[in-house]
């Protein structure tokens, strides 16, 4: 009888290790593009970038997917604010054609002749559902005066997998 219940509780403890045997998880990051980095510093405006304000759903490492019928998880390597505003740094610097940028709050001496503030009210993506952005921009001048404001939707298509909706995403915030 011992023999049993040591047999019987042997499996049992087996199998439920086995059963707390996970599988890594995949990790990934925003992608860049293609930037050409100007090469000096003096030129263009002073530019401050922020601040860059997520939807709380998107303040979490979890890489969020709509519908996803197969419960696959996936995460985010590193923080998703933190490599949008670098994401967001890189192509206004590219775009603008200058290095003279800084994300908010700034450092102290620099004095922008420009603020972009970023609000993202919707990053997103599934199996089946195209990638979606929907953000608004202001802009300030030196003062702190707002010049302009914009609310953006952008949608772009993927082939579906996690790997192709986070280069969908990607692309998005590029065009932004």
């Amino acid at each position: 009888m011992n023999v049993q219940r040591f047999t019987t509780v042997l499996l049992l403890a087996c199998a439920s290790l086995a059963g707390c045997v996970t599988q890594p998880v995949p990790m990934y990051r925003l992608d860049n593009g293609a930037v050409e980095m100007p090469a000096q510093a003096a030129d263009g405006a002073a530019v401050l970038l922020g601040p860059v304000r997520l939807a709380d759903y998107l303040q979490h490492d979890a890489l969020l997917q709509r519908l996803a019928a197969d419960g696959q998880r996936a995460r985010w390597a590193g923080s998703l604010q933190g490599d949008i505003s670098q994401l967001l740094l890189r192509q206004l610097a590219s775009r603008l054609k200058t290095q003279s940028l800084e994300l908010s709050p700034g450092s102290k001496g620099f004095s922008p002749e420009v603020q972009i503030e970023l609000e993202i009210t919707r990053l997103d993506s599934g199996p089946q559902h195209p990638a979606v952005l929907e953000a608004q921009w202001r802009v300030l001048d030196g003062q702190g005066k707002r010049q302009s404001s914009r609310l953006v939707r952008l949608q772009e298509q993927h082939q579906g997998s996690a790997t192709d909706q986070v280069r969908a995403q990607s692309l998005l915030l590029q065009r932004l």
